[in-house]
């Protein structure tokens, strides 16, 4: 096999806008290319090559209308909705093409217009938290992370907060011991003991805990180190 017929990690795919449906192209990464080298409490991976890494791409954004999205959001059908975007985004859209390969500050792009649409397109809040979550990872990763705050991260527990209390985690692929699990650990790193406490006792009081051993198991890890942590 020659150099020019060697496969990279990276492949196109071509797929439909789900505001505008124009078709246009983005980026996936073959999963054989993939290396984890450490998966973190809340989910999140360190991949040995950090530029093989799936959040860099998980983002698609319309070069067209600028409309940014994730397999996780629910399609747009509100005609209403679909007019404002047009109006009030995709008319000041300056046309730019993110469906090549990615730095990670192009990503952090990405994952705002995504926060951006998730809100503009009436996601459901678990939706909308998943994306503050991510921006919130990808951004520690650049020197922006340094200013930010945490200010993503408190936006995301949030809105898990409040996909909790108005049930709409269950619109989604999200089960309720994931979303108790997320609500307990985002609120420990954004150091609410009291109510991270709360969120992973819940867990551990669940009608399917038994389903779910590993989860339990990390929830008791991390209820151990909020009140480890709390009583320094």
């Amino acid at each position: 096999m020659s150099m020019s017929d060697a496969v990279t990690p990276f492949y196109p795919v071509q797929i439909s806008c789900g505001m505008c449906q124009s078709s246009y192209k983005t980026m996936q990464i073959r999963s054989r290319f993939l290396r984890v080298k450490e998966v973190h409490a809340d989910f999140s991976r360190t991949f040995k090559d950090p530029s093989i890494d799936p959040l860099l791409y998980e983002v698609s954004v319309c070069s067209k209308c600028g409309y940014a999205s994730t397999a996780t959001f629910l399609p747009v059908r509100k005609a209403d909705v679909i007019e404002r975007f047009a109006e009030e985004a995709a008319s000041k859209w300056e046309p730019r093409d993110f469906g090549g390969e990615r730095t990670e500050i192009q990503a952090v792009h990405c994952w705002k217009l995504a926060l951006y649409c998730a809100s503009f397109s009436e996601q459901p809040h678990a939706v909308t938290a998943g994306a503050a979550l991510k921006l919130h990872w990808m951004l520690q990763r650049t020197a922006e992370g340094e200013t930010e705050n945490g200010r993503f991260l408190r936006l995301a527990a949030s809105e898990y907060e409040a996909s909790y209390m108005s049930g709409d985690f269950q619109d989604t692929d999200m089960d309720e011991l994931t979303l108790l699990f997320l609500l307990g650990e985002t609120n420990r790193q954004l150091e609410e003991a009291q109510k991270a406490g709360t969120y992973f006792s819940k867990i551990f009081q669940h009608k399917e805990k038994d389903l779910h051993p590993a989860l339990v198991e990390r929830a008791r890890e991390q209820w151990q180190e909020t009140r480890t942590t709390s009583k320094a």
